[in-house]
């Protein structure tokens, strides 16, 4: 019958018999007070429910009250610690109280536990059974009096149990109305309850207050406050988190007594207390805790100085706790520069710090470092504390500057800080309170206003809670402020500024500005020239719409601007240590689009800053806004000309905005075309890969013009053209370079160098970008081009069907395996040589998995001013780096259109892998569809990395800066790094200028680069080696020798070379030449010499054996053919290096026969060399048979790439011929560093 089943079903089920069983069976009913008393007993609380309530067990003429008593109220029970929160696991016994839980009460409540209890109260504490014992309560008096006992109570007033302590109380209360008559608790008409729930535990808590802060106990909590006198303040409440609990209790009192007397004088007094709570003075600003009563500002000489020992106590009378904060300014040296924190045991007074201070903190290095600003302040018990600043040899810096405080705010407490708070409960309780007692009325009218003001003018985030207490207090106009509280606004502190001031600039909240700004006196003091100048400036890069609104604010209430506006408007702040910082505060205002009101009314005040504002435009990035302005009436005058013209800016302009700005400028202006068909313009254009597209628009340009200003021009480029120069070198902002297209392709126009800017595309509004805009996705206008790179974000409507590949179906590798190796190639054509295949032509270009920087650039939206000013919601459209779309290559008219046709979108480059900051890439253009590569090593990327538009596929090849990727010759004549660049469309244009001089230049110069570079030239004009061509290859060069010669002896161009030999009579005469041959004898041009001395049967030459006795070039033949015998004969004894192929050996060794048999006296020659090289030879095998078993140096050398050893042995001063492997590097640095080591030692070697 007691027994449990954890199956509720067959629980019920057995329970179901049991009743069946109990009322049929009259013996089984003669044991039923044993059965009640067996179920309490195991606490089945369900049997004794179902046998008193449902089956009226103790109506039962069978039942036995008596014993059934004396079990229920004998004190035998532990308090069952599962009641109080305690696991119990299914088919567990309950356990008692633990010892953590107990640890939460005081001493009496703990000792209430601790004691035995009798079954009874055990039921009572468990809710299921309230009906139930209140049946047996109302059957038997002795169980209702422990009922309502307040020994009984307090075992319920834990959080956990407070529905059960609100029940009891109830049964209390009616026992006493129904006895007495009156109202009242019978728990507490014994004053030892409130005790022993008021005395603190070892935190300090009570458990009454524990109730208080407990929620779910608020039902009781509020109903104990309203009818236990000696329970009833509500002091714990009055504050901004319990605001709401608060005003609660008010209106429940309301409600219930009709009164609103429930705050006490005690309570009404401590709230009007001068204090702040901790909580509070964390957040307070710098300028609120520098003006707090007390307060004590230190600061170092600035910059601070070297070698200093400075020590000094700081103490604030009277203070609990000291907050400490730094100024943003503060610097120091990290680690050779420290201020520490320190406090003595006790207090003497002694000025020297004793050496047994506990030291609370030390800090140095940036502002972040130290307390303040973002950082929580410093927190130190007491009311004093120990400075010590320390320096040693260290870099002079700012130096240190921070405040210390104690106190809020002058008459701050905390009902002020109820009324500022902009919480609309702790609002509702505020009204409660001055409805309720005079003296908060009188508070919050009188001295509260003012206190509001000044702290909302010291902390822009009580703003709108100064406007709150202005309303709480009844204050509906500006008119009714009183004269001192004005005189208080404008009365100019410390800074020279007044609180007024200080509120306008913030603008932090639009509607107390408004409100305030009503009165007469507060209108006039905004015509100030500070105050606008301030509301117009920002630091840190980041614009505030809040400061935006502020301007505008001041610039419609100015009737005209005061007097040095202008002037300070366009002073260039030489302060700022950035140079491209040095600006004036208008040209800041022209080129943040957050500003583009303050602008617009600021010209329409002043007609003088229209040409500024021009000069602000015409900077590099900036050259978008042009049509802003224009679109307002600003026009480009002959005096913006001449600025343009005197600045120098018109040359950047040319050289890198976009063309068609710079065609239309022309077009317009007879001044600034002259000045852009300046031959030393359009040298300079030439001067750099990345401006020789601009070339190509100005030789155009110059061709629409006079004959006499051609040949003019003509004479002044020819010369330099023909000069050795080095390219400028390429310091601008990120670019994406285009290549790879033919030049008859019909989108050839789209290739070139796109040059980024401070533009970003949104939905469908172009916006300025401040910040870093390398790291955003920005718009890239081609350089002296009509087109434009932007991203594309996904129209809303649009079916978003792709998969992750990019809907291509492939994946792409970032390293091109279809010749397209990432060459500058503005004009099309092939790209740049690199006939042995090293990749130095790729100019050093990453995988696109490599990334430029971490930080985000800041986006400022453009500022529409809403109604009611600087309280604007952000931007809730998604960040565009953060939305789908793709970059795409259109007409610049086509720019931010939100609706492109097909035909608009030139190139579309789906990109889902694709970071902004990696856009600063070199881009291939191949015709044809993109094979799939197998395989995804490292830098690999994925097929949404590639880009397909029509039949032109792109693939990313890397993300290096342009500086980086010029890696141009130096000395080099002009026209040759232009050829060498493949800028054929600028190439062919210089030979259209200048005929035949220029003509036979380029061929020599395409000679020079290579036979790929000869294929381009001869596919993209019709030049052709000729009789000219000739000539200047065999023409005596001022430094010495000649093109052909540079040919022959270039292992680069030998196959171009043998081709031309074959193809020219006098180019073989001249390399048949003694002087020549002998040049040609050594290994790395054998194959020449092998062609033109050793092909016939013998030698037909006119060598002179005594030149070949003294000449180099035969040793080195003779140790060539040594070392290549050495190296067939051991290649398992460590001879691992570049193979070279038999024919050539064996070239090598018919050649020394040839040149022995017709020179005798090489005979004694070869013989010495070869003995030399053999010993050698096997020297070397012997240090590398060493080498190899010396297992930690060669395990040391395998972490080593080849530009370490290279390095290693340049320092050693060897010599390396080209293509020698890694491997073969290590050996010969693993050797020297034997060698060394054997020399330190004696000859005894070294494991070093």
């Amino acid at each position: 019958a007691i027994s449990k089943n954890k199956d509720k079903d067959k629980e019920t089920d057995k329970a179901e018999l049991v009743d069946h069983l109990l009322w049929r069976v009259p013996e089984l009913r003669e044991n039923l007070t044993e059965l009640c008393i067996e179920a309490l007993k195991a606490r089945n609380y369900g049997i004794v429910r179902r046998l008193i309530l449902r089956d009226g067990a103790l109506d039962k003429p069978e039942f036995k009250a008596a014993p059934l008593l004396e079990f229920l109220l004998a004190v035998t029970e532990d308090l069952p610690g599962d009641l109080y929160g305690a696991k119990r696991l299914p088919g567990e016994k309950s356990k008692p109280l633990t010892m953590m839980q107990k640890e939460k009460l005081s001493p009496a409540h703990r000792h209430a536990f601790e004691e035995k209890q009798s079954p009874w109260v055990v039921m009572l504490l468990d809710e299921k059974n309230q009906t139930c014992c209140l049946e047996l309560a109302s059957k038997y008096p002795s169980l209702h009096e422990k009922m309502i006992s307040p020994t009984t109570i307090l075992l319920a007033m834990v959080p956990k149990l407070s529905d059960v302590a609100h029940w009891l109380l109830k049964q209390g209360e009616d026992y006493v109305v129904k006895k007495k008559g009156g109202r009242g608790f019978a728990q507490f008409d014994d004053g030892q309850l409130v005790a022993t729930i008021q005395e603190p535990n070892k935190d300090g808590a009570t458990a009454w207050f524990r109730l208080q802060m407990d929620s779910e106990s608020s039902k009781f909590v509020n109903y104990v406050t309203l009818n236990v006198p000696a329970l009833s303040s509500i002091s714990v409440f009055l504050t901004e988190t319990h605001a709401s609990r608060a005003a609660d209790l008010i209106e429940e009192s309301i409600r219930e007594s009709g009164t609103e007397n429930i705050i006490s004088a005690d309570e009404a007094m401590d709230l009007l207390r001068c204090e702040a709570s901790d909580s509070y003075l964390k957040k307070m600003t710098w300028l609120q805790a520098s003006c707090s009563p007390g307060a004590v500002v230190m600061e170092s000489p600035h910059p601070h100085s070297k070698d200093t020992d400075l020590r000094q106590p700081v103490s604030i009378p009277g203070a609990k706790k000291i907050f400490v904060a730094f100024d943003d300014h503060t610097s120091m040296s990290r680690r050779t520069a420290v201020l520490s924190f320190l406090q003595r045991m006790s207090m003497n007074t002694d000025d020297d710090i004793p050496d047994g201070a506990t030291t609370l903190a030390d800090y140095s290095g940036a502002a972040s470092d130290f307390p303040g600003g973002k950082n929580p302040p410093l927190e130190i018990n007491g009311d004093s504390f120990d400075l010590r600043f320390f320096t040693r040899d260290s870099r002079p810096m700012w130096g240190y500057r921070f405040v210390a405080w104690s106190q809020g705010p002058r008459g701050w407490c905390k009902f002020a800080e109820l009324m500022m708070s902009e919480n609309k409960e702790a609002g509702r309780l505020c009204r409660h309170l001055i409805s309720l007692n005079d003296d908060f009325r009188k508070h919050a009218t009188g001295p509260m206003v003012e206190l509001c003001l000044v702290t909302a003018a010291y902390n822009e985030q009580h703003a709108n809670g100064a406007l709150g207490v202005l309303e709480r207090a009844g204050i509906v106009s500006s008119d009714h402020l009183s004269s001192g509280v004005i005189d208080t606004l404008l009365e100019k502190g410390g800074g020279g500024k007044s609180l007024w001031h200080l509120l306008v600039v913030a603008n932090a909240s639009a509607g107390l500005i408004k409100f305030l700004m009503a009165h007469p006196r507060l209108l006039k003091a905004m015509n100030s020239r500070e105050m606008l100048l301030e509301a117009m400036s920002w630091t840190g890069g980041k614009v505030e719409g809040k400061r935006v609104n502020a301007a505008l604010n001041l610039i419609e209430t100015l009737p005209e601007l005061p007097e040095g506006t202008l002037e300070e408007l366009l002073k260039v702040k030489q302060e700022e240590e950035e140079e491209e910082d040095k600006k004036s505060l208008w040209e800041a205002l022209v080129q943040e689009d957050k500003c583009v009101t303050i602008v617009q009314e600021l010209l329409k005040r002043e007609k003088g800053l229209a040409e500024p504002a021009l000069a602000a435009v015409f900077s590099p990035g900036y050259t978008h806004l042009y049509e802003r302005l224009t679109g307002w009436g600003v026009e480009v005058t002959d005096e913006t000309v001449a600025r343009l013209l005197s600045s120098g800016k018109w040359d950047e302009l040319v050289l890198q905005e976009p063309w068609p700005l710079v065609r239309r400028l022309i077009d317009e202006h007879q001044a600034l075309k002259n000045a852009t068909l300046r031959p030393e313009l359009l040298v300079r254009s030439m001067r750099s890969p990345a401006s020789c597209s601009v070339a190509v628009k100005l030789i155009e340009l110059a061709r629409g013009r006079s004959n006499a200003v051609n040949v003019e021009l003509g004479d002044k480029v020819l010369g330099t053209l023909l000069k050795a120069t080095e390219f400028d070198n390429f310091e601008v902002m990120p670019c994406v370079n285009v290549v790879g297209l033919g030049s008859d392709h019909t989108q050839a126009g789209v290739l070139g160098l796109y040059r980024s800017s401070h533009v970003e595309i949104d939905i469908k509004k172009k916006r300025t970008i401040t910040g870093k805009a390398d790291e955003r996705r920005c718009v890239y206008y081609q350089v002296g081009g009509d087109h434009v790179l932007w991203f594309k974000i996904l129209d809303e409507d649009d079916d978003d069907d792709d998969d992750d590949d990019g809907g291509f179906g492939f994946e792409a590798d970032n390293d091109s395996d279809d010749g397209s190796d990432g060459g500058f190639n503005f004009g099309g054509g092939d790209d740049s040589d690199d006939e042995d295949n090293d990749g130095d032509d790729n100019f050093g270009g990453a995988d696109s998995g490599e990334e430029e920087g971490d930080e985000e650039g800041e986006v400022m939206d453009l500022d529409l001013r809403k109604e009611g000013g600087g309280d604007e919601k952000p931007d809730e459209a998604p960040d565009p780096e953060d939305q789908d779309g793709s970059w795409v290559i259109t007409k610049i008219d086509c720019l931010g259109v939100h609706n492109l046709s097909p035909t608009d979108i030139l190139v579309e480059v789906v990109d889902g892998e694709l970071q902004p900051q990696k856009v600063q890439a070199v881009w291939a253009a191949n015709e044809g569809k993109m094979k799939r590569l197998a395989g995804s090593g490292k830098g690999s990327a994925k097929a949404a990395s590639c880009i397909m538009k029509e039949s032109v596929a792109f693939r990313v090849l890397g993300a290096k800066k342009m500086t980086e990727q010029f890696k141009l010759g130096k000395g080099e004549v002009l026209l040759t790094q232009l050829v060498k660049e493949g800028l054929w469309v600028l190439v062919k244009l210089l030979q259209d200028m200048y005929g035949e001089k220029v003509k036979k230049h380029v061929t020599c110069c395409a000679l020079q680069c290579g036979a790929k570079t000869k294929a381009s030239l001869e596919e993209c004009t019709d030049n052709m080696v000729g009789e000219e061509e000739i000539a200047l290859l065999l023409e005596e060069r001022t430094e010495g020798g000649t093109v052909w010669e540079d040919l022959l002896l270039n292992v680069k161009t030998e196959k171009l070379a043998i081709e031309m030999l074959e193809s020219h009579k006098k180019l073989e005469e001249a390399a048949s030449k003694p002087e020549m041959l002998l040049k040609l004898i050594q290994p790395a041009t054998v194959n020449l010499a092998f062609m033109l001395v050793g092909g016939g049967s013998n030698l037909e030459t006119d060598l002179d054996g005594d030149s070949l006795l003294e000449h180099s070039g035969f040793k080195s033949l003779v140790k060539y053919d040594v070392k290549k015998s050495f190296e067939k004969g051991n290649a398992g004894i460590g001879a691992v290096g570049r193979r070279m192929s038999t024919g050539k050996s064996s070239k090598v060794s018919t050649l020394i026969a040839k040149l022995v048999t017709k020179f005798p006296a090489l005979e004694s020659v070869r013989e010495t060399v070869k003995k030399e090289e053999e010993r050698r030879q096997i020297r070397d095998r012997e240090k590398r048979a060493r080498l190899a078993e010396n297992v930690g140096l060669t395990s040391h050398l395998s972490g080593f790439g080849e530009s370490p050893l290279l390095g290693f042995l340049k320092d050693k001063g060897v010599e390396v011929e080209q293509g020698v492997t890694v491997e073969e590097l290590r050996i010969r640095v693993g050797i020297i560093i034997m060698d060394d080591q054997e020399g330190d030692n004696g000859g005894g070697g070294g494991d070093g």
